[in-house]
């Protein structure tokens, strides 16, 4: 396997994690949740033996409005180091996320949660401020998932950790001495090169088919390329290939079937808004005219098309069109098409004029100036330089900024931007509540975690994200995910861009992997895949 980006951490919730970057697969090698999501994103059981039903004993809304889910583990689970798992495991883990210091308290599904219990070594009670959707499919992800931690091995660090928490989070279970429950056993853990494993006997599902397993960390797509080509690497995982990449293995595997290429327009492409007083460059970005006539001065639909081989779609709702709800939320949503002329008048309207040199500027914060950030890789460079001229000729002094490897790992770079910053919602079919609410604001106090890089704040998206999340109506929930569209449309705290294709290409040899809804669940099979050689 290849993957772009090396994780801090193998774990889904590890303290350590930088959010923004595509590991999902990789993470999902070592790690199991109580439920698992198929790759349409329905959930099933896997380290419980049932998912919990609402309306049962399993899942109970109480009177004062708080909630209670109930989970009965499988008997004979255990530890990659063959440790029984136990509920108490689980009662732990929530201790440690709770834990302010880590700075993960405040992010769902914890910041809903008032207690996790262990009655027996076989039952998990979840206890709920609240009505929580997800409480009755806890999978083990990145943004909302719920993992166990071994509290046989965790248990004595974990005591110093409020008053030593970089000690806590600099130990090397996180990494090196990673024990998990997930398909596959950590054998080795090299930073900046590659992590291995073996299949494990006792995996909740079954032994892997694949015996060994290496995951290669390449940040270069054309080097990821090249090595699928000459048989070094098998699959291309975790956003480390893109499509331009993915044309050319389609050319050169086609003919001979040699491989396939899989795709899934499963990402959603916008660039955040600096909206911190103190950080943004201009400051004007703060008015909502500005940042309405910058996303009108780019031609989204000729970048798409340029990025992608002349598919480009123009993404005017922050989620995938595969979403049952996208006709509706498309249907509400304030749409910025190219338009110089209306951003003309919107930043005339701010106090805006061009000087001599054909670069607008205003009385008190002066030139227009606007750095254009985007992780390193010749199509976000290539994206970075077809906005910042479309910029430069609408009459904005655009500069660029490459973020490198190293840098994209720490969440301050990442958060401390002065002008807009590139990224992808990779969970395209999910209303992107992580990347946009106040929880998610990057700053010193949760170690830079968070994916709300531009600091945006709205009442509004914090009433409908409270009440998204605690609907357990169907048909409900879709109609506050759709008001949820209407208002991010309407503030603009980001510019949409286009919606960009996960690219999954493996050898022919290979078989399991799927197309996916996201890349949340694009590893969800592992244990099937095989070789059939």
């Amino acid at each position: 396997m290849v993957a772009r980006a090396q994780p801090e951490g193998v774990a889904t919730r590890s303290p350590r994690a930088v959010s923004g970057r595509t590991i999902d697969t990789t993470v999902r090698l070592w790690n199991a949740g109580l439920a698992l999501n198929d790759n349409k994103e329905v959930a099933s059981p896997y380290l419980a033996e049932a998912l919990p039903l609402l309306g049962t004993d399993d899942w109970r809304v109480l009177s004062d409005g708080r909630m209670e889910t109930t989970y009965r583990l499988k008997p004979g689970l255990t530890w990659h180091d063959g440790a029984p798992l136990t509920a108490s495991d689980f009662a732990f883990a929530y201790t440690v996320y709770k834990t302010p210091a880590l700075g993960i308290a405040d992010v769902p599904p914890f910041q809903q949660l008032d207690d996790v219990t262990a009655p027996d070594a076989r039952t998990v009670v979840f206890h709920w401020v609240h009505p929580y959707a997800g409480a009755g499919s806890l999978i083990a992800d990145q943004t909302t998932g719920f993992q166990a931690l071994p509290k046989h091995i965790l248990e004595r660090p974990f005591a110093t950790a409020a008053s030593n928490p970089d000690g806590f989070v600099a130990q090397p279970f996180w990494s090196s001495e990673y024990v998990g429950l997930g398909p596959f056993k950590l054998t080795s853990f090299e930073p900046g090169s590659s992590v291995e494993g073996v299949a494990f006997d006792q995996h909740a599902l079954g032994r892997a088919k694949i015996d060994r397993i290496r995951v290669l960390f390449m940040s270069d797509a054309n080097t990821v390329l090249a090595n699928l080509l000459s048989g070094e690497a098998h699959i291309a995982i975790d956003d480390s290939i893109r499509f331009q990449q993915a044309i050319v293995l389609q050319r050169e595997w086609e003919p001979r079937k040699t491989g396939s290429v899989l795709l899934s327009p499963a990402q959603f492409r916008y660039h955040s808004f600096q909206l911190r007083p103190d950080i943004s460059v201009p400051k004007t970005l703060a008015d909502l005219r500005v940042r309405q006539a910058v996303t009108q001065a780019i031609d989204r639909k000729a970048l798409g098309d340029a990025l992608l081989e002349g598919q480009g779609i123009v993404a005017d709702v922050m989620i995938v069109p595969q979403v049952d709800y996208y006709a509706e939320a498309e249907g509400v949503v304030t749409r910025y098409p190219y338009d110089v002329r209306r951003a003309e008048e919107l930043l005339t309207s701010v106090g805006y004029a061009k000087g001599s040199d054909g670069i607008y500027a205003h009385p008190t914060e002066g030139r227009f100036p606007l750095e254009v950030r985007v992780l390193g890789g010749a199509a976000n460079e290539q994206e970075a330089a077809i906005i910042a001229d479309y910029l430069r000729r609408f009459g904005i002094d655009s500069s660029i900024y490459v973020v490198s490897q190293a840098e994209s790992q720490d969440g301050q770079i990442r958060a401390t931007f002065p002008g807009i910053s590139a990224s992808s919602v990779i969970y395209g079919s999910q209303v992107p509540l992580d990347r946009l609410r106040s929880a998610s604001i990057a700053t010193p106090e949760n170690r830079w975690r968070g994916s709300n890089f531009g600091a945006w704040l709205n009442a509004d998206f914090e009433r409908l994200a409270t009440a998204y999340e605690s609907s357990l109506v169907p048909d409900e929930r879709r109609g506050v995910a759709v008001q949820i569209m209407k208002v991010i449309s309407e503030q603009v705290p980001t510019i949409p861009l286009f919606y960009n294709f996960m690219v999954t290409p493996h050898v022919a040899d290979l078989q399991g992997p799927t197309t996916a809804v996201s890349a949340s669940v694009a590893g969800w099979n592992v244990h099937e895949w095989r070789w059939t050689q």
